[in-house]
């Protein structure tokens, strides 16, 4: 058995002389655990992303909701101020002998 023999190059040994020779480096080993660092990076940084866009998504249906109650109240509001006018101008009318319509109370 020679010194050299037990290490390997792994595909580069196999591609030169057809038989496994030099150190062995593990090149497998090495580049297994960088694609798992990767992998666990990516898959960190996907969860993250999905995790904010679903929060945006959250947020946004929230503010939908709010502008919602928002513009039922401001369209109470515009009823309310529009049967004040006509309240005022059928006063006036009534007022200046050129009465319109009848005031309601409704």
């Amino acid at each position: 058995m020679s010194i050299v023999e037990g290490f390997s190059l792994g595909i580069f040994g196999r591609a030169l002389n057809g038989r496994e020779s030099g150190p062995n480096f593990k090149p497998e080993g090495y580049l297994a655990t960088l694609i798992h660092l990767l992998d666990r990076a990516v898959s960190a940084e996907y969860r993250s992303t999905v995790l904010a866009a679903f929060q945006d998504v959250e947020d946004n249906a929230a503010l939908l909701h709010w502008l919602d109650l928002e513009v039922a109240h401001e369209d109470a509001a515009v009823t309310a101020s529009q049967h004040t006018l006509d309240i005022a101008n059928n006063l006036y009318s009534i007022s200046t002998g050129r009465a319109r319509t009848a005031i309601s109370t409704s």
